[in-house]
């Protein structure tokens, strides 16, 4: 055996008896690099150019540009971040030009200008105006009569003012004029009218009512005028009674209209 081909036998076997045994794996074209001192710093291998090698280093050793999977927020090409997903669309605002919607606004709400109007207000039903009973079918009667056929007790209730009832002399108290209507009604109101002859109204009165013509009950007392209205609480009667209790020298008591209200 040549003495180069017991070198490298003779290393390996010097190494391993200085206690390093990476170096006696050494084949034969393989060169050994020295070792590291105690605290040297580590170098990290090297590419086939020179470089240093990288995860993902290519052929050469130059390093890999990341692909788009690793640019943060999906970069679309050339590593500008995209936009994110958007589900849908917001809607657009309606025109300034477009008609309103008139099935949706009522338009009795708004008046002239856009101003808010009042709902309308329903009209209460139209009451009535009260009126007198009708006289047909009454029966009046009196104390005292005027004599002859000029001013009987029947002229007070014949709608006439021209005509009157009238007893012919001054009033000198305890004079009555009554009426039986026939049947029994609600009355509030007796109006005496004397505007044909305004100074024969009663001095005083009282007027009183009854259901059986008997038994009479007291409803106003008062002092007369040329129309002498008299109100009291609605009563239910047939009979009407007019009591003049007062007296006077020369005014007589006359009625030219009589009239009963509800």
């Amino acid at each position: 055996m040549t003495a180069a081909r017991w070198l490298p036998f003779v290393a390996a076997v010097g190494c391993l008896a200085c206690g390093n045994p990476e170096a006696a794996r050494i084949g034969p074209s393989s060169t050994t690099s020295p070792p590291l001192p105690p605290g040297a710093p580590i170098r990290p291998p090297t590419g086939a150019g020179g470089a240093v090698a990288t995860s993902g280093s290519g052929t050469g050793g130059s390093k890999s540009p990341p692909s788009a999977s690793d640019v943060d927020g999906g970069a679309g090409r050339g590593g500008a971040e995209g936009a994110p997903d958007v589900d849908a669309a917001p809607p657009s605002p309606p025109s300034p030009d477009a008609a309103p919607d008139l099935a949706s606004s009522p338009a009795a709400d708004v008046g002239a200008g856009g101003a808010s109007m009042p709902p309308p207000v329903d009209a209460a039903p139209e009451v009535p105006a009260a009126v007198p009973y009708p006289t047909t079918g009454w029966v009046v009667t009196a104390s005292i009569t005027a004599p002859g056929l000029n001013d009987v007790a029947a002229n007070a209730i014949d709608g006439d003012l021209a005509t009157r009832w009238s007893m012919g002399q001054p009033q000198v108290g305890d004079e009555s004029f009554s009426i039986d209507l026939g049947a029994r009604v609600s009355m509030s109101q007796v109006v005496l009218d004397d505007s044909s002859h305004p100074g024969d109204f009663p001095a005083a009165y009282t007027l009183t009512l009854s259901t059986d013509g008997v038994a009479y009950f007291t409803v106003a007392m008062g002092v007369g005028a040329t129309v002498t209205t008299i109100s009291f609480m609605p009563r239910v009667a047939r009979f009407v009674r007019l009591l003049q209790t007062g007296t006077t020298p020369v005014s007589w008591l006359s009625i030219d209209e009589l009239t009963i209200w509800p």
